[in-house]
């Protein structure tokens, strides 16, 4: 009985428990972008200019992790819509574990129409899809300038690509549908074009970011440094994600310093402002779609046949 009645209250109150969850999602988001900023000295920030390059590389790069969602949930036709259940979701990436935004995503993704193992494989398919083009991008590490063998290692991500094949996909996804029914399936899974759209996109995504942290860092462009540099950030990316860490929280720092040789402060603190740059931009991603979705549905209370 108690069991029941708990499931009752949960299902009745799902949007506001989301809210809450995403809410401290955000405080907690804030309070670590406070904490790293402040551990900098302003003489070790990048300059304005700099920074505000920066922001424009990654605002471009959260636009298109946030279209290659799009794309492997087709059917939410509504682009806006389909755009805001990925933005709007961003700050639980912050909650312990990260499962906030996970679980937002999908139940976000549930009221907008997509069925529950539907969203589930698309979110599945969208992690694998970051994580496959970081690791694919990241081999282009090779080409650091820096003595040792490690980075050849570098090549391997040249496999990230098989994600993208949506058999192989299926094994790595559809494995647990073999023990419940409530996980996704073969048939729950993107369509292979929606997974090769959804590739590229990351791979944009990945590519932009990489670009911004170089310029934070301060990177040179001869001698394949500046691929090198990116190369480096998107393997990082790939890595961490793939953590259970909320939004990778420290191991990208510390492959990052691995793979580079550019000095331990200089990495840590590029990546510091690249964090609370990303942070800034999704929180203003997520009041403009939202903001968007509340004039829309305004217009159309007051004008329903407009």
């Amino acid at each position: 009985m108690i069991g029941t009645r708990t499931r009752a209250t949960v299902s009745r109150y799902r949007g506001q428990i989301l809210l809450v969850g995403l809410a401290l999602g955000l405080l907690l988001g804030v309070h670590a972008s406070i904490g790293r900023v402040g551990s900098i000295a302003p003489e070790d920030l990048p300059g304005a200019t700099r920074t505000i390059e920066a922001a424009v590389l990654l605002l471009l790069g959260q636009l298109s992790v946030g279209y290659a969602w799009r794309r492997l949930a087709p059917t939410l036709d509504d682009p806006v819509t389909s755009m805001w259940t990925f933005h709007a979701t961003q700050p639980g990436k912050y909650l312990p574990l990260g499962v906030g935004q996970a679980v937002g995503q999908v139940a976000l993704a549930r009221s907008a129409g997509l069925p529950t193992r539907t969203a589930m494989g698309a979110w599945a398919s969208h992690l694998a899809m970051i994580v496959g083009s970081g690791v694919t991008v990241g081999a282009l590490v090779v080409l650091v300038p820096r003595d040792g063998t490690s980075r050849w290692l570098g090549l391997i991500g040249l496999a990230g690509a098989l994600v993208v094949y949506r058999p192989f996909l299926h094994g790595l996804i559809g494995f647990g549908a073999r023990f419940s029914k409530r996980l996704p399936a073969a048939e729950d899974l993107p369509s292979q074009r929606s997974l090769l759209e959804a590739y590229a996109a990351c791979v944009a995504f990945v590519v932009l970011d990489g670009c911004a942290f170089a310029l934070l860092l301060g990177t040179g462009t001869g001698n394949g440094v500046l691929a090198g540099t990116i190369g480096a950030y998107a393997l990082a990316v790939g890595i961490s994600t793939a953590t259970p860490l909320p939004a990778g929280l420290g191991v990208r720092e510390l492959l990052l310093v691995v793979f580079l040789d550019a000095g331990t402060a200089p990495v840590i603190t590029a990546s510091i402002v690249l964090r609370v740059t990303v942070f800034a931009i999704e929180v203003a991603l997520l009041v403009g779609f939202s903001t968007v979705r509340q004039v829309r549905a305004i217009r159309s209370v007051r004008d329903p046949d407009g």
